[in-house]
């Protein structure tokens, strides 16, 4: 009575019974895939059944996991991520793993390869990579990124969010850029930092200059209140600096802001032919801080909406006030802060983890020396004010 062969179906059962029982001899189970890669025929049902169950084992010193197949992919590269790459463990199964069970190729590897020149490529590498690596900061090594030509353009290049799209188009059309849709931008935030082009996004490129404003009736308000609060957050280096500058900040409502716009690439600058209406404009001079509003915009929309991004641009063109924080975790917290009553800041800003700052809310103490006094008259008048100085010595 003769033996029977194993087939695909007994491998893929002793695979199962060997994870069950918490196996991590790399040996033992690279002679099942060895034996499956020479002895058997590649079909759809072994790959489905490396896909629905996990048993795939990667091992990296002393850690051990078994994997599907949807969670594996093959690189090059080296990397210090357990279930990265199949290569360190499987050197010579590279053929089995890619062509029999249809693993994927890291997307790092084909951000590598410069064969390709469409930005849809572009694009949707970087966001496998992002799905890969689980939205974390790559941990594969970043030179060889920014020396290969990852994005399909000769030279300089800027990153555009849809935000800015209508600036761009009253600049010039011959600007060498990527568009990102804002979903892209935050998919693609741990990218970015990674390979160093924040600085590339058009927000930070383009220089805003004032070119009109009409006053006519104007009002003006200052940041005195809340410049404490913003400068916590919004300064990683010098917030004592930034806390004065903000003190000293006008905030005047006007009827018209136009701007011009320059951008330098390559060497060149490339400005645009007309001024352009904007809701608002920090101008930041020797004439000091002044934060002009369009009097024609919803204040709500101009004040909790714009003026945030705003502030958030203005901060991160001075790298000794640039916050630690991604670009739309700052304007969150800067709308947060503008939008809040000034007695709760504290507290919001506790509740996020905003450390303090080592110096006094000088706002906040003279809201303290003020005390209302009823006078005790029958005619019920509006109580006074009375500012108590403190007494030197």
């Amino acid at each position: 009575m003769g033996v029977r062969d194993a087939t695909a179906k007994d491998l893929v059962e002793e695979l199962l019974l060997l994870r069950n029982e918490g196996c991590e001899d790399i040996a033992r189970v690279t002679g099942i895939y060895n034996y499956l890669d020479k002895e058997m025929i590649a079909s759809s049902e072994m790959r489905t059944a490396f896909v629905a169950s996990a048993i795939i084992l990667v091992k990296r010193d002393a850690l051990s996991i078994w994997l599907s197949a949807s969670e594996c992919f093959w690189s090059e590269a080296e990397t210090t991520q357990l279930n990265s790459s199949l290569k360190a463990c499987y050197p010579d199964l590279k053929q089995f793993f890619l062509e029999a069970l249809g693993i994927s190729i890291s997307a790092y590897d084909r951000l590598l390869d410069s064969a390709w020149t469409s930005l849809a490529d572009a694009k949707r590498n970087m966001l496998s990579l992002m799905d890969e690596t689980k939205g974390a900061v790559p941990e594969f090594p970043v030179e060889p990124v920014r020396k290969a030509k990852v994005f399909p353009v000769e030279h300089a290049l800027e990153i555009n969010q849809p935000s800015r799209l209508y600036e761009l188009c009253s600049v010039d059309t011959e600007i060498n850029m990527l568009y990102f849709d804002l979903i892209e931008v935050r998919r693609l935030q741990p990218f970015f930092q990674w390979v160093s082009i924040e600085d590339r996004y058009l927000s930070r490129c383009v220089k805003e200059e004032l070119d009109t404003v009409v006053y006519l009736a104007t009002r003006r308000w200052d940041l005195r209140a809340k410049a404490y609060h913003i400068a916590r957050f919004g300064s990683c280096h010098d917030a004592l600096s930034l806390y004065r500058r903000l003190c000293t900040a006008q905030i005047i409502q006007v009827f018209c802001i136009y701007t011009s716009l320059e951008i330098v690439q390559d060497d060149q600058v490339i400005q645009s032919d007309l001024p352009h209406a904007v809701p608002a404009h920090i101008s930041d001079d020797d004439d000091g801080l002044i934060i002009y509003v369009d009097k024609n915009e919803q204040q709500q929309l101009c004040f909790f909406s714009v003026l945030p991004r705003k502030l958030q641009e203005w901060l991160m063109k001075d790298s000794h006030r640039g916050s630690d924080g991604a670009s739309f975790e700052v304007v969150n917290a800067l709308t947060s802060i503008l939008a809040s009553d000034v007695a709760a800041l504290d507290g919001i800003l506790e509740d996020q983890g905003i450390v303090q700052v080592p110096f006094e809310n000088q706002a906040a103490i003279q809201r303290k020396n003020k005390i209302k006094v009823r006078l005790p008259t029958a005619d019920e008048r509006e109580p006074l004010t009375l500012v108590i100085r403190e007494r030197s010595f």
